[in-house]
């Protein structure tokens, strides 16, 4: 994309052909050079409620839980999320996450594995 970007504002080349030229969204590309996409934005939504650091707290405890024979179900881990959220002030306890159906890899973060 940054190729992309690049080789638009300095050549003036067309954006429908660079786009095509360097694989990327042609949509992603003419925002980006709008205004209307911030072009340092790598991904799009809100940002991870948790830094990475209490990311890493909270799948460590879930990973220590397992081990331990502890197995949670995703509503049981949103519910630990909230908690978590509250604890830390993120969020108040009448406002919990929800996941909706979308994985909870993206409640939280990208780096929840097990």
């Amino acid at each position: 994309m940054d190729n992309a970007l690049l080789k638009v504002r300095e050549t003036g080349a067309p954006i429908k052909t660079t786009a095509r030229q360097y694989g990327v969204p042609e949509a992603s590309l003419r925002h980006k050079l709008s205004g209307r996409v911030d072009p340092e934005a790598t991904r799009s939504g809100p940002s991870p409620m948790f830094s990475q650091e209490e990311e890493a707290h909270f799948v460590e405890h879930l990973k220590f839980m397992s081990l331990c024979g502890y197995g949670y179900s995703r509503s049981e881990v949103v519910e630990m999320a909230t908690e978590y959220a509250v604890f830390l002030n993120k969020r108040t306890s009448d406002n919990h996450c929800h996941f909706s159906g979308i994985p909870i890899s993206c409640l939280i973060g990208q780096n929840l594995t097990f």
